[in-house]
């Protein structure tokens, strides 16, 4: 009967979500105006580690249902990843994305917390990169770029546009990520965050900022507006 008590127990607790989980929940609910849940579980056999994982369940979104699952799902992870306390991101060795469309089709995706950990390590010049438009801050846009990808500076030209763009659609009042692809050329792979810049007027102005893969470079290697 112990044992038995013992293991209600614990599938209770990892079935609640902390209130970091359910504000990351509630951040891709705001992204993509879907209806998100989760789930928990953990797998463990004699003489092995338990392994635990933290599924995000996302369904009834347009935005999503209009673009490439595995940009969606790799977004989802990292924007669930980033939302963990430092202890959570421990306590995980997996979060997974179930994605259902409008028609009824599934897709379901899985990624280690070691690469989302490398993942978000790359998605700071991105992050920077955006807040710098927010702000209207030329200097640290130029900072952060590659000097071999983007010789000369470039923040004053960008702050320029982003007045353009304020000019007809209103304040700059927020940005909004919503995919993560890896690409590659001759020149080698690189992570492009794909998002959008949210205008007063209701205006999206999609956007992508490119990040080289290697671990030991961290710079702004190119960008492009969609207007």
């Amino acid at each position: 009967m112990k044992n038995l008590v013992l293991i209600i127990a614990t599938a209770f607790l990892l079935g609640c979500a902390s209130e970091t989980e359910k504000n990351s929940l509630d951040r891709i609910a705001d992204i993509y105006d879907a209806k998100t849940s989760y789930s928990k579980g953990f797998s463990s056999s004699a003489g092995t580690e338990t392994v635990r994982n933290f599924t995000a369940k996302i369904s009834e979104s347009d935005l999503i249902d209009s673009l490439n699952p595995n940009v969606t799902s790799a977004n989802i992870a990292l924007l669930v990843y980033q939302g963990f306390e430092d202890d959570e991101k421990g306590k995980y060795n997996f979060i997974n994305v179930e994605m259902l469309n409008k028609k009824g089709d599934t897709a379901d995706y899985t990624y280690p917390l070691d690469v989302l950990k490398k993942l978000n390590r790359k998605s700071e010049v991105y992050t920077t990169f955006s807040q710098s438009l927010m702000d209207s801050d030329a200097a640290t846009i130029d900072n952060i770029r590659n000097e071999n990808s983007i010789a000369p500076p470039i923040g004053e030209r960008i702050i320029i546009t982003m007045g353009e763009y304020k000019e007809k659609y209103g304040s700059l009042i927020a940005y909004q990520p919503f995919g993560v692809a890896e690409v590659s050329d001759a020149q080698g792979a690189a992570y492009q965050f794909q998002s959008y810049l949210v205008f007063s007027s209701g205006k999206k102005i999609p956007y992508l900022v490119v990040v080289d893969t290697a671990p030991d470079l961290n710079k702004l290697e190119g960008f492009r507006f969609f207007e």
